[in-house]
């Protein structure tokens, strides 16, 4: 443990009563939210903030513990409360400049909004240089309807966004009410819907845990004088009970399991901390140098310092990233983070006022410039509308004239299995002693076309089948639950219909690995081997539950929510006639099929994408997986994974070592090993002659 960092403890404290005044009985500082005041105060917290995220990097409760170094733990869970005080400030402030300052609405956007983007936009090029130079693979568009939240080139720069509806929200709610009840309504109906927006794309908590405050600010800013008289004739019953509000509410939203609750418990805490603050404010007079530096800068600051937060933490914003440099050591880590922070933010800020003031001066240039762009952009809103329509007249008369030959080419190449009275397509080629059955992702839109060239390679050594799922390709749709012990038992009994009774080598491709291996749980006397082609194992959603600091709740919440847009998502290509370009970009994965199969898996692209059954069978992937947990194949089964190496190289899956999830489900070395193929995980289509050759020496292994 680094005994030193609780320096910073006294320290800060220090930091807050330096220069400062008590009031005593029956003595008030009426002052406690003039400008200057709530600059100090700002300031503090600005302070509070850093910590809170070096305490995240150092001891959260989900690092893993060759990186936990105790010291700041106090401030990991505390963040919002912090956040809670800049948020009210914000409220109370606003809603008092519309008071007094006439046609304060004019101008708003310049003068609110502007600011925000700007130093949005600044610091995001500071980590956005950062990240490309660390390796780190960018979303260069961070759209907001992500589930989970827009993956950001400042990864707290949230905050702006949060801000940004606030503002907007206070502008139209006061500038389109004539009452001032009614606009305070309608900017609450604002708060909540950006709430709801935020809940259902699952955004963090912090995205919208404390956003309520802001109206509390502008609450408090209207009833001022009724409240604080109020608080004078009971000022130590109501500091009492908001110190017992804050720290009950924070303790039962810690523990809390549903979400909602949490939320509103955690709401209440934040409300009653501001409380507390403001009543301390009252008989507390706060202000030094220090703070009133920092206070004048507290946007800049917020934004800049989380990037040597990460430089110098034990890795660069994702676990698989080295940092700059790694310092270990609690306090040095923390000194250096305020030492390049504080100057470099300030160094912003004033980059920032002569922005503004180059502005003010052209103001008329830059009125002309943002008509000019406005034209601009209905012109190319009118492009995309029309070629919108020409995409989706065009790619429902190209399916009307294709029905025939995905018919024809059906009758001609697919057979069918009953299974549950419904019809599951196969594709069978090839004889040999072994059989092969490929057993494709969740994902493909027609396995028995799509995997069609790797079937009649391998074929010309084995008898090899191709099983279309429920939902994809040429097999029905089914209402039975998408959940693992059906599938298996789905392709069990379509393998018996059509006469098969093994035992077969498997060859799951993607999700198919998790089938696989309870395949070979469920049936071992059918099972001969397995090669499996960049196959999902369940480790890795163990894996990504912690690396994401879910619940098992929020993550089945998450999968479920993730592939109901995808499915919405794809429904709405599919209309427009967008899904039949999209599939131009994945068209040069089907390099071995031949045209008339090209046209077939373009068919089912745009028909199959968004299927009901890949959507449910995705949302439990948790469930799914769950069977497997700490489990590896039988010792007595032969097993050889074929990864990519594009996967291995944390390309695809991140934060996950793909090789050590696939080492940890090996029992038996001597029979079961791991190969990686060049090529991304797409491999199993292009890849055809390579996989058949590490199959074949495989196979002739087995004798």
């Amino acid at each position: 443990m680094d005994y030193i960092v609780y320096i910073f403890y006294p320290l800060l404290l220090l930091l807050l009563l330096y220069g400062s005044k008590l009031y005593g009985k029956n003595a008030w500082n009426d002052d406690f939210m003039s400008l200057t005041q709530t600059k100090a105060i700002q300031g503090f917290f600005a302070i509070c903030i850093i910590f809170h995220h070096l305490g995240q990097k150092t001891c959260a409760p989900w690092l893993k513990e060759e990186y936990i170094v105790h010291g700041l733990d106090f401030f990991v869970p505390i963040g919002y409360l912090f956040v809670a005080v800049f948020l009210f400030c914000s409220g109370y402030g606003l809603y008092k400049s519309y008071l007094t300052k006439e046609n304060y609405l004019t101008g708003f956007f310049a003068r609110r909004i502007l600011p925000l983007i700007l130093a949005f936009v600044t610091t995001s090029f500071f980590f956005l240089y950062f990240r490309m130079r660390m390796g780190d693979k960018i979303t260069w568009f961070a759209h907001p309807f992500s589930v989970g939240g827009p993956d950001l080139f400042n990864t707290y720069a949230w905050f702006i966004f949060a801000l940004m509806v606030l503002y907007i929200g206070f502008y139209v709610a006061f500038r389109f009410c004539k009452k001032e009840k009614f606009a305070i309504a309608v900017l609450g109906i604002i708060i909540l819907l950006y709430m709801l927006y935020c809940d259902w794309w699952i955004y963090g908590d912090w995205w919208y845990n404390t956003v309520i405050l802001f109206l509390v600010g502008l609450l408090f800013a209207k009833y001022e004088e009724k409240i604080l008289a109020e608080i004078k004739k009971r000022y130590m019953l109501y500091v009492i009970l908001s110190i017992l509000l804050t720290v009950i509410s924070f303790m039962f939203s810690e523990n809390m399991i549903n979400r909602w609750g949490s939320l509103m418990l955690q709401m209440i805490a934040a409300t009653s901390f501001v409380a507390f603050v403001l009543m301390l404010g009252m008989k507390l007079k706060i202000g030094n140098r220090v703070l009133t530096f920092i206070g004048s800068f507290t946007l800049e600051l917020y934004l800049v310092h989380g990037l040597f937060v990460q430089l110098f933490g034990y890795s660069f914003i994702k676990e698989e990233i080295e940092p700059l440099y790694y310092i270990r050591n609690v306090a040095v880590y923390t000194l250096v983070v305020f030492v390049i922070s504080v100057p470099l933010a300030f160094g912003l800020h004033f980059l920032h006022k002569l922005v503004f003031t180059f502005l003010d001066n052209k103001r008329e240039g830059v009125r002309d410039m943002c008509r000019y762009l406005k034209k601009i952009a209905f012109i190319f809103l009118g492009i995309f509308l029309v070629s919108t329509l020409f995409f989706a007249v065009t790619s429902h008369k190209k399916s009307g004239n294709m029905k025939e030959k995905v018919t024809k080419y059906g009758e001609e190449n697919i057979i069918y299995a009953e299974v549950d009275e419904k019809k599951m397509a196969a594709y069978v080629s090839g004889e040999g002693e072994h059989t092969i059955v490929l057993l494709s992702s969740f994902r493909d839109v027609c396995p028995t076309v799509t995997l069609k060239p790797l079937a009649d390679t391998l074929a010309e050594n084995y008898k090899v089948i191709i099983l279309d799922q429920f939902g994809c390709g040429y097999s029905d749709t089914t209402d039975k639950e998408r959940r693992a012990e059906n599938l298996v038992y789905e392709v069990h009994t379509a393998l018996r219909d059509l006469g098969e009774k093994g035992p077969y080598i498997l060859m799951p491709y993607h999700s198919a690995g998790l089938y696989a291996q309870l395949y070979a749980e469920a049936y071992p006397e059918e099972v001969e081997a397995v090669v499996a082609l960049d196959t999902y194992v369940a480790g890795q959603v163990e894996e990504t539950i912690r690396i994401r600091q879910m619940t098992v709740q929020e993550y089945e919440r998450y999968l479920k929510r993730t592939n109901e847009v995808s499915y919405y998502a794809e429904k709405l290509f599919a209309s427009t006639g967008f899904s039949r370009m999209w599939f131009n970009a994945y068209r040069s994965i089907f390099r071995y099929s031949r045209k008339a199969e090209l046209e077939v898996i373009e068919e089912m692209w745009v028909d199959n994408l968004a299927n009901r059954n890949a959507v449910e069978e995705a949302a439990n992937e948790y469930q799914n997986a769950k069977p497997l947990f700490g489990k590896t194949y039988g010792d007595d089964m032969p097993v050889l994974f074929l990864l990519a190496n594009y996967s291995c190289k944390g390309n695809v899956y991140g934060d996950l070592d793909w090789m050590k999830l696939h080492e940890n489900v090996i029992s038996n070395p001597d029979i079961q090993k791991i190969e990686v193929l060049a090529g991304t995980p797409y491999f199993a289509y292009y890849t055809t002659p390579a996989i058949a050759e590490k199959t074949k020496e495989f196979i002739d292994g087995l004798h």
